[in-house]
């Protein structure tokens, strides 16, 4: 089993504990950053799909995160704990015999189920920084490029038109107009 196997090679946390609740994105690597942010975003998920008696789509985003563990080599042992700890008491409901066992992995002497814990979200987590946006040719997609969330126009089109992929679609043609949905799409139509 894939989520056995996963609590298995991380079984050396079983002598760390986990020192802070909540971390500063600004003090931790982008990978960690990453996967503290997909860990609360996955978090305040399943708790509203669960709180909907939606299990399936609960289950669904926990796969997705659990994708996303794969870049947990790259990660300090706090933040591995503190994801590794939040999945299992997600998993627990849904599964309780495997969120039992990974629950032992981790190196409780005590049942998950003996003082259910739900663990609060960092609301401050659940905001991207940054956001990845298609870029459009004559309506076809030739690139994406990722810019700050919010970013106005001129600043997203200076990142539009250093992409390889643009600057060959757009070559020796007349642009007719330029379309920005922010956070959303840059569409140039040429002619």
């Amino acid at each position: 089993n894939r989520i056995y196997d996963l609590f298995n090679d991380y079984e050396d946390l079983k002598n760390h504990t986990l020192v802070k609740e909540r971390y500063d994105l600004n003090a931790i690597s982008d990978t960690e950053k990453n996967i503290y942010r997909k860990t609360n975003q996955t978090l305040n998920k399943v708790d509203e799909e669960i709180n909907h008696f939606r299990f399936n789509t609960a289950i669904a985003a926990m796969m997705e995160l659990l994708n996303n563990f794969k870049d947990l080599s790259d990660c300090s042992k706090e933040i591995t704990l503190y994801a590794l700890q939040r999945f299992v008491t997600m998993l627990a409901p849904l599964a309780p015999h495997l969120g039992e066992e990974c629950w032992k992995l981790l190196g409780s002497s005590s049942s998950i189920f003996e003082k259910p814990i739900w663990y609060d979200v960092d609301k401050s987590a659940l905001v991207e920084d940054s956001v990845s946006i298609a870029v459009q040719v004559n309506g076809k997609v030739r690139a994406t490029v990722e810019v700050p969330v919010e970013s106005e126009q001129e600043a997203v089109k200076k990142l539009v038109f250093n992409e390889d992929k643009v600057i060959k679609h757009t070559a020796d043609k007349n642009i007719i107009k330029e379309i920005y949905v922010k956070n959303k799409i840059y569409n140039i139509v040429v002619k």
